[in-house]
Parts: structure tokens; C-alpha cells; sequence
């Protein structure tokens, strides 16, 4: 990684590509007091390079249906339901290896980011989407 507060993972997922401008996933790559904290980029980048591998995986498997649970009021905990999903994560969860692996938190954040890019249609509607600004607090 030549650029330790880049966003954007290496390598990049072919047709699954991110860019700078995109809003963060995790929201951990912050500026405290002037000062970057190096993890926050490498944990947002893992992050992006597991959406970007499950929305491949999807992308090559088009009739799977992955079927999660996730807990209300828990973040982190997110289910399998069949094999599909269970495919899904064993493809993130490998993505995420070469990032120091995947949290509960970023399971269940990928979780959702890879449903509402298979709801919005394509990568350029999700790419788009990420785009739009998020009001504070939400």
C-alpha cells in the first residue's frame, strides 16, 4: 500500500472498483486532533474490499439468494440463514485476510452495503449512492 490513508483497497476488484470520494463504510478514517490514525484507514479499506468481493461473488453466482439475521439493537451479529449467505461470507471473510480479517461489525456492515448494492441494480447506482452525503448524526 504506497498510501497509508488512501481508501481505496489494493487490489482493486475488477468492475467493483472504489474511489476517494466515496463515503466511508466504517466512518473510523478520521482526523483527531490533526492527526490521522493509520488503523482507521486499513479497518474502512477492509471494509470496502470485502463489499467489493462479495458483490463479485454475487455478480458471478446471479440466482443466489443469501439469507441473513442480524440481531435488532446489536451491531455485529449477523446469521447465516442457508448456504448461500454462508457462501457469501466465506468470500468475505477471506477477502478481508489480507486486512487482519473481518469483525462481527464489518460482517454485518458488509452485509447490508452488498444487499443494497443488489437492490440499487448495479456498482455505478451504489457508486453513486455512496456519494450522497449522509446528514451528521445518522
Amino acid at each position: 500500500m504506497s498510501d497509508p490513508f488512501s481508501l481505496v483497497p489494493e487490489p482493486p476488484v475488477p468492475g467493483f472498483e472504489w474511489t476517494q470520494d466515496m463515503r466511508q463504510i466504517s466512518g473510523f478514517a478520521q482526523e483527531v486532533d490533526g492527526h490521522k490514525n493509520p488503523m482507521g484507514w486499513t479497518y474502512e479499506r477492509c471494509c470496502r474490499a470485502v463489499i467489493s468481493a462479495a458483490c463479485a461473488w454475487w455478480a458471478e453466482h446471479p440466482d443466489a439468494d443469501p439469507q441473513f439475521s442480524c440481531f435488532q439493537g446489536v451491531y455485529g451479529l449477523c446469521m447465516e440463514d442457508n448456504a448461500d449467505a454462508k457462501a457469501l461470507s466465506d468470500v468475505m471473510v477471506k477477502a478481508a485476510e489480507p486486512h487482519g480479517g473481518l469483525t462481527g461489525a464489518q460482517h454485518e456492515a458488509a452485509v447490508m452495503h452488498v444487499l443494497r448494492w443488489r437492490e440499487l441494480g448495479s456498482w455505478l447506482a451504489y457508486k453513486t449512492w455512496m456519494r450522497i452525503p449522509v446528514p451528521e448524526g445518522k
